[in-house]
């Protein structure tokens, strides 16, 4: 039975993990995706991936609510990617207060709540959901829904106010429940229907991420012309849900020396420090034979023309630092931005960030100026490089950070070369965005970071 994978004793060495279930979670972990826990007794906690461990088969959690769950206990992992909610069944190795350590699925499969098309809807296009839970008592919510179905939709909330007394209020489970019935619902500026729909919503299911609530919703006493109206819309926009996993490459992954890597943290960079030429090579010759791109045609299979095309396309693709040149959208959002330098001043890094579009680059040389620079209008992120202790820095970005009116992205490179568990907590309740190893590697990975933070 071993010989075919059906073995119980999970392999170390990192050859058992599934890689496509691997591809869903080291992108699921890059952009942050929403996901959450459902313990013995069905209830959701909502949580998100910190780090992987390929070798030993686990992944680290971040967990926004308590779990009770004991150790060894069978759990459904589910997290949201492209839209899609997939899941499989792990195990609980460890739990603790705002964290903790599963198995990593073996499997996983689509977990869809909903049966029939949904249509998505840009925040920009306005379309509004009013929900309240009494006419005199009770919350009113206003929110954006981000996508329709003729069943339901799902809402992003916006604002909450009390009924009786018009405060502000936080949406959570306390407040609001699973099956809480909203028996006013109102529907504004649907694309291509001029009415403002009104009927009673249902809720099914609530998610917190990054701090946003959303909720899942049916619609109940709703008129038949509305939903027939909701019905055209989808129709006319949505596209038929899959009915299997579809396939998907791996993206983080690299390996050395016919070796996979061993707990590798997208979040965090790589834990070696030594990563030269050879990475770089690596890299690329992996992103060259990944399963997303099509291999290349042979010189005799495409015309002249055809190879010329290509090879313009190429070239303009790649600045002259070897990474992709940024889009007219990306040069745009880029151009008010100021990335803030202080205790380095690599040329290398200050010209790559220069080539990739953004506004100014500033290396203040003194606490003054860097506090001048930072609360100047456009400061999208800093970067701090200091020589001292992690405690020490983190003491010293927090002084930063709080002298502020509005948050700034902070990315800090630590004296050591190895980021752990602890250093990446300390880091968030100091306020701190991203710790990475020392030394700083200038590579595509860091960029994209730097990216990901400012957007």
């Amino acid at each position: 039975m071993a010989l075919f994978g059906f073995s119980k004793d999970k392999p170390k060495d990192g050859s058992g993990a599934d890689p496509t279930v691997m591809a869903y979670l080291e992108d699921a972990m890059r952009i942050k995706s929403p996901a959450m826990l459902l313990d013995p007794r069905k209830n959701e906690i909502p949580c998100s991936i910190q780090s992987l461990n390929e070798a030993e088969g686990t992944m680290q959690l971040i967990l926004r609510a308590n779990l009770l769950a004991e150790k060894g206990a069978k759990i459904t992992f589910v997290v949201i990617v492209d839209s899609m909610r997939i899941g499989g069944t792990s195990k609980l190795h460890e739990v603790k207060p705002g964290s903790a350590v599963v198995d990593i699925p073996a499997s996983f499969e689509l977990m869809e709540r909903r049966k029939k098309q949904r249509a998505k809807i840009n925040p920009r296009e306005g379309t509004t959901c009013i929900l309240l839970s009494g006419l005199f008592d009770g919350i009113g919510i206003t929110g954006l829904p981000e996508n329709m179905s003729e069943n339901g939709a799902r809402v992003k909330v916006e604002k909450a106010l009390e009924v009786k007394s018009e405060k502000p209020v936080t949406v959570t489970s306390r407040n609001v429940q699973t099956g809480q019935i909203f028996p006013i619902m109102k529907l504004s500026k649907i694309p291509k229907v001029v009415a403002t729909l009104e009927g009673a919503a249902k809720m099914v299911y609530m998610e917190v991420s990054s701090g946003t609530t959303y909720l899942g919703i049916t619609f109940e006493e709703m008129k038949s012309e509305f939903m027939k109206a909701i019905g055209n819309f989808v129709a006319g926009r949505a596209t038929p849900l899959p009915n299997s996993l579809p396939p998907r490459a791996r993206r983080s992954s690299v390996e050395m020396d016919g070796k996979p890597s061993v707990g590798f943290n997208p979040a965090q960079g790589d834990s070696k420090a030594g990563s030269g030429p050879q990475d770089e090579k690596h890299k690329h010759s992996a992103s060259e034979s990944s399963p997303a791109t099509p291999p290349p045609s042979s010189p005799t299979s495409q015309p002249a023309a055809a190879q010329e095309a290509s090879a313009q396309t190429e070239s303009v693709a790649t600045n002259e630092f070897g990474r992709p040149a940024p889009t007219p959208l990306q040069k745009l959002k880029r151009k008010g931005k100021t990335i803030i330098l202080f205790g380095t001043d690599d040329q290398t890094l200050v010209k790559t960030l220069q080539a990739e579009g953004y506004g100014k680059v500033a290396c203040p040389d003194s606490m003054e100026n860097l506090l001048e620079a930072i609360q100047q209008p456009g400061a999208g992120l800093l970067l701090m490089d200091l020589e001292m202790p992690l405690d020490n820095c983190l003491a010293i970005a927090a002084s930063i950070l709080g002298q502020l009116s509005e948050p700034v992205p902070v990315v800090l490179v630590s004296e050591n070369a190895q980021v752990g568990v602890r250093d990446n907590l300390d880091a968030q309740k100091a306020g701190i965005s991203l710790v990475l190893p020392r030394p700083l590697k200038i590579d595509n990975e860091l960029f994209n970071k730097i990216e990901q933070l400012i957007n």
